[in-house]
């Protein structure tokens, strides 16, 4: 593993909290290894660092990476939203081994992708309620332009999308639709997003999933984290992502009881017919077969039969 558990490697962190003001001087710590991930090729890990009762998350930077910036964002807003049930940065990043690393609070409770069965309907409801307020709490955090992979754009949105579709019919994928009508495709694209009309960008998490889900059962508090893929973009892109979970093969009840309550009246079937949702659902069902096939993970059937289907349309528009 890149970063080793090693005395040198524990000792730093000590001191890096010392330094901090997170902990009092020469105090022990203990690190756990908490969820592997892959960072350049190399095996990394985040880590559960616990001090005389105090508790802090550290979490090794994966590439593009937009969590330090988003949360920062979010902290502006503190004064006029309830902040409490997101991660808090609680030390800047840093640089160990070649690797980088940055805190947050620890939040207590459980992700929903390990209590998925274990939840009541009464639980459901409390959750699904809860992950709404925390995604409209996102939404009324505003920017004055698109931010997208680390910078902010110069660009419409439409543009930038159009950018990124380029690039990702680039990588090799066996549908030979996509590959036979490429420059077809490319050019709807272009013209179905070339007269809509983008809002003013908000802050939208991108990455809404049981396992960045925490549910304390003791006090019902619902908690969103992990913003790793967050940016601010259109609220119409953060809700055809939503949507997309949908077909993406997680526990049927969580579909049924929170998927539903996050999208209300914003369907499959009424999504379609608005062009620019359309052009959103087209490249990121694309980004989800991409993501499939490179890790050789079989993908949904849904997920395939949307694709098709979204694929159809712009063929035959």
């Amino acid at each position: 593993m890149k970063d080793m558990m090693d005395t040198t490697f524990i000792n730093y962190i000590r001191d890096y909290l010392e330094n901090n003001g997170l902990i009092e001087n020469k105090q022990s710590i203990k690190m756990t290894p908490w969820h592997f991930i892959t960072v350049n090729g190399e095996q990394c890990s985040h880590y559960l660092v616990e001090c005389e009762g105090k508790k802090f998350f550290l979490k090794t930077v994966k590439d593009e990476d937009n969590t330090i910036f988003c949360l920062k964002c979010l902290d502006r807003f503190k004064e006029t939203l309830d902040l409490r049930y997101f991660p808090q940065l609680v030390a800047n990043e840093f640089s160990y081994n070649q690797a980088k690393y940055y805190f947050l609070n620890y939040i207590e409770g459980e992700t929903l992708e390990d209590i998925c069965e274990k939840l009541s309907d009464s639980e459901w409801i409390v959750l699904a309620d809860g992950i709404k307020k925390r995604i409209d709490t996102l939404k009324k955090c505003k920017a004055n332009s698109y931010f997208e992979n680390g910078h902010w754009c110069n660009k419409n949105y439409g543009d930038v999308l159009i950018d990124k579709l380029n690039k990702r019919l680039d990588y090799p994928l066996n549908i030979k639709e996509l590959e036979h009508n490429k420059t077809y495709i490319i050019n709807k694209f272009k013209s179905l997003l070339k007269y809509t009309l983008f809002p003013k960008a908000s802050l939208i998490h991108m990455d809404v999933k049981p396992g960045n889900i925490i549910f304390n059962r003791k006090t019902n508090g619902v908690y969103l984290i992990d913003f790793e893929l967050a940016r601010f973009c259109d609220v119409d892109y953060g809700n055809v992502q939503v949507l997309l979970t949908k077909y993406k093969g997680y526990n049927q009840k969580y579909s049924d009881k929170v998927i539903t309550r996050l999208i209300e009246n914003f369907t499959l079937e009424n999504a379609v017919h608005d062009n620019k949702c359309l052009c959103y659902l087209f490249y990121q069902c694309l980004c989800n077969l991409i993501f499939y096939d490179s890790r050789k993970l079989v993908c949904p059937n849904e997920m395939r039969m949307v694709f098709d289907h979204i694929l159809y349309l712009f063929l035959n528009r």
